[in-house]
């Protein structure tokens, strides 16, 4: 009996131990983790701020789609983000430009918009914007535009598709010159006629 109650007492010792000394080094990381978080980033002087779209540009963190295929490959980045990035940029002396790489852009034309206005305001401080893609969008070359100078990779290539396009109604204009328009439909339920 008396071996059981020492072999009681020497586990309920060791574990306290060991929570004792687990304990002190959770204490030590957070001391050791919340005094690193209080360095600025050291930025050298003749910088170039590079602006890449790895991740998707969202609004807010709500939007977020988790994936177990993700692997944590692609970064979501909040749209205020970008925009302080660009307007803290133009504010330090240490940046003298921006470097846009516009491939893929996972961003809405209104964020898009968004972004190409900071950047027009950036360059009111007279630095630079240099913009590159290999693949460009519509959206993409939309933000490019805003550059400087714009560099396209030889064997690349620019999607231009247009902001908007609508249909022609035909009925008006040939009623009014007295045209007369005879129209066949191939089926029995095709009612809509195409120009």
């Amino acid at each position: 009996m008396k071996d059981f109650i020492k072999n009681v007492f020497a586990n309920i010792v060791a574990i306290l131990l060991i929570g004792i000394v687990l304990l002190g080094f959770m204490i030590l990381f957070f001391v050791a983790s919340a005094m690193s978080s209080d360095q600025k980033p050291y930025i050298e002087n003749n910088s170039v701020l590079t602006i890449n779209f790895n991740g998707n540009v969202i609004d807010s963190y709500t939007e977020q789609e988790e994936s177990i295929f993700d692997f944590g490959q692609n970064k979501d980045v909040l749209l205020l983000d970008v925009v302080n990035a660009i307007n803290n940029a133009k504010k330090d002396e240490k940046i003298k430009g921006i470097s846009i790489e516009v491939d893929n852009l996972p961003a809405g034309i209104t964020q898009v918009d968004d972004i190409r206005a900071a950047i027009e305001d950036f360059k009111k401080s007279g630095k630079f914007v240099y913009a590159y893609g290999n693949n460009m969008s519509q959206g993409s070359y939309y933000l490019a535009s805003v550059a400087d100078k714009l560099y396209l990779n030889p064997v690349g290539m620019v999607e231009l598709k247009g902001l908007s396009t609508e249909v022609t109604f035909l009925k008006d204009f040939a009623a009014k010159y007295g045209i007369g328009v005879d129209v066949i439909r191939h089926g029995k339920f095709k009612a809509a006629v195409e120009p």
